[in-house]
């Protein structure tokens, strides 16, 4: 059980976190607003072959914070990455790998600090996202499986975006965006999805949060940061900050499943 919930609120963040990175690029029509030219940024980056990444975040709660870093590789709807988590407590190491298989989004996970809860010779845990969410009472394919052009429609409204100005960004000068994402328009929006959204909203616990965008020269999204606030199960507010660094486009990248033998059902593990 203690392994559901770990995981089970992993999904959840990992839903928000995908949710604000559409959202944060959207605003009002207009002729070049700075909403249109990051949704632009963000649908350019999203279509390039590969994607090779940086992430940084922080957990504040009661005064007590954790720090995490990774990297990795997201190549369309594929994505494998390495986490680092470190703070109260023994470093925790993390590894994630996402895949579409048969059009349904697909998580494995693999950590030391639930090793020892799977059955001898596995190492992977496999997640189906899509039958995970419908648990949770979230339509997950109608948020992971449109294109970003329909996202970008559906999600249109959802958040105000204002042009910052330029700065020194990864060696290179780059234009900073400011948007505050807001569920409720977001679901407001697209009646459709309105209820996953609004689901979504109650697990996590948040209505809004705040990103910060970075895009280059060249017209692709190079740094995002975002920022919320939520209240855990006893209460307490979290604040957490994810940064994602865009370090480089188009390298040859192969994201597959792990080795069938080493992976083992969330749902068969007793509790689950």
């Amino acid at each position: 059980m203690i392994l559901r919930g770990m995981i089970g609120r992993s999904r959840v963040l990992v839903l928000v976190a995908a949710l604000c990175s559409v959202v944060a690029a959207q605003t009002s029509a207009g002729t070049r607003s700075p909403g249109d030219v990051l949704a632009t940024a963000t649908m350019k980056t999203s279509r390039a072959k590969s994607s090779e990444v940086a992430l940084d975040g922080r957990v504040t709660v009661n005064g007590q914070s954790a720090w995490l870093h990774g990297s990795g590789v997201l190549a369309g709807r594929s994505a494998h990455m390495t986490v680092e988590m470190r703070g109260v407590g023994p470093t925790l190491k993390l590894e994630m790998i996402m895949v579409a298989e048969r059009g349904t989004p697909v998580m494995y996970m693999a950590s030391d600090l639930f090793a020892a809860q799977l059955p001898a010779g596995k190492r992977w845990i496999r997640i189906d996202l899509e039958r995970e969410g419908k648990a949770l009472g979230l339509d997950v394919d109608s948020l992971f499986g449109a294109s970003t052009s329909n996202q970008s429609a559906v999600f249109r409204h959802a958040s105000v975006t204002t042009r910052v100005g330029t700065e020194s960004v990864m060696g290179g000068t780059m234009t900073r965006y400011h948007s505050v994402v807001d569920f409720d328009s977001a679901a407001a929006a697209n009646p459709r999805l309105a209820d996953t959204i609004e689901r979504l909203r109650d697990l996590s616990g948040m209505d809004r949060a705040t990103t910060e965008s970075w895009v280059d020269a060249g017209g692709f999204l190079r740094r995002t940061r975002t920022a919320y606030d939520v209240r855990d199960g006893s209460g307490a507010l979290r604040h957490t900050t994810t940064t994602v660094s865009y370090l480089s486009f188009g390298g040859a990248v192969r994201i597959s499943a792990p080795l069938r033998g080493e992976v083992v059902e969330a749902a068969s593990l007793p509790g689950w």
